[in-house]
């Protein structure tokens, strides 16, 4: 006797069996993701559910670093990440501070385009006079033709987003003004 008619593919399967067994990975509606995909994103969400914050962003960076980091795992991780992070205590470690400027540019730009193209490794935060900076005020190629830059307080408060079309990014220095 046939269960399927059909064949679905071992990763379909995989996330399916993953999802029934662990019961809680965020994205089940998005199978493009690959096992060694699933298998990090359990790992960054056990690690993130225990208090190891450092352990769940470490991986989500060699995440980031890969060369085929589809959509879906970029959202999922944010998804994990930015709810354990304690914002406006005490100054953000550079790579927490990284993953939340990545997510508000993403917010920004989807807010405007529907588009969320940016991860935290787009661009290194830099701390200046209190204030994490992240992005690029201009760059030609940008991701898929988005830039970004961001500021946030290094607490990760009160949050100066701009996003723009790459041809666009020369106008991010008239909108705001960054520097006194």
């Amino acid at each position: 006797m046939k269960l399927f008619n059909f064949m679905l593919p071992v990763t379909v399967l995989s996330i399916i069996l993953s999802l029934l067994l662990k019961g809680d990975l965020l994205w089940s509606s998005n199978f493009e993701a690959s096992e060694m995909y699933v298998d990090k994103l359990n790992l960054i969400q056990i690690n993130a559910k225990e208090g190891n914050l450092k352990q769940a962003i470490d991986i989500a960076f060699e995440s980031y670093e890969s060369d085929s980091l589809s959509l879906a795992l970029q959202d999922s991780i944010e998804k994990i990440i930015i709810p354990h992070l304690k914002v406006g205590n005490k100054q953000l470690p550079k790579k927490q501070a990284q993953i939340l400027c990545a997510y508000l540019a993403n917010n920004e730009c989807e807010e405007i385009w529907g588009q969320r193209p940016f991860n935290a490794t787009y661009s290194t935060v830099k701390l200046k006079d209190g204030i994490w900076m992240w992005g690029k005020h201009f760059d030609p190629k940008g991701i898929n033709g988005y830039v970004a830059f961001v500021l946030i307080e290094s607490t990760g408060l009160n949050p100066k987003v701009e996003v723009s079309k790459s041809i666009d990014a020369r106008e991010i220095n008239k909108k705001i003004k960054l520097f006194p």
